[in-house]
């Protein structure tokens, strides 16, 4: 663990030569250039043990910061296979910038899938529905245009009050290679719980 401790304060690879390696508690790594190596999944092996308030999480948890911020609302709708989005004003966006591109949850939005009186967790609220990079942004026009890397899959819409948020403290150069995991349990023990993983992201890229 002094290991993994050093290598997400500077990056590196932590290397786990052949051996069955257990681990009573959860891994947490929170930054980027972080990979966790073996000699192959035959030879060397990682094993976790806790299964008690592990519910949705992960016992290898590879980890960003989720900070949002500088919205700005879509100026106009955006289509799908769109790569161009118009938007109020892009002045603090810069090529290479992570962002998340999402609306609110209306009323309509769901009448229009079908779901009224069944889609209840986030109405009313903001959601994001994709994760881009920003590659180009044309402050001289107006409505500002940003230039995301991958299309849209989805029509978004300003009256759902569509917009985009910058998304700050993304991972990056990290994961697993050559390593066998396994958070095997009992049947019973298992069937206790929800959602366990032996390994899982999130903010990250």
């Amino acid at each position: 663990k002094d290991a993994i401790k050093d290598a997400s304060e500077n990056g590196g690879i932590v290397h786990f030569g052949d051996g069955l390696y257990r681990f009573d508690q959860r891994l947490i790594i929170q930054s980027k250039h972080v990979v966790l190596s073996g000699n192959g999944p035959a030879s060397s092996r990682l094993f976790f043990t806790q299964s008690a308030g592990m519910d949705y999480l992960g016992h290898i948890h590879f980890s960003g910061t989720n900070s949002l911020t500088d919205e700005t609302a879509l100026a106009q709708d955006g289509a799908v296979f769109d790569t161009e989005i118009l938007v109020n004003d892009a002045a603090a966006y810069a090529p290479g910038d992570d962002i998340q591109i999402g609306w609110v949850i209306t009323n309509d939005f769901v009448e229009e899938h079908g779901m009224t009186d069944t889609w209840q967790a986030f109405n009313g609220q903001w959601q994001p529905f994709f994760h881009r990079t920003v590659v180009a942004v044309d402050s001289s026009i107006s409505p500002h245009k940003i230039t995301i890397d991958v299309p849209l899959r989805y029509p978004t819409l300003t009256a759902n009050n569509a917009s985009i948020r910058k998304h700050g403290g993304m991972i990056s150069d990290c994961g697993v290679i050559n390593l066998s995991l396994s958070n095997a349990t009992d049947w019973e023990t298992a069937w206790e719980h929800k959602q366990i993983a032996v390994l899982d992201f999130e903010n990250a890229k």
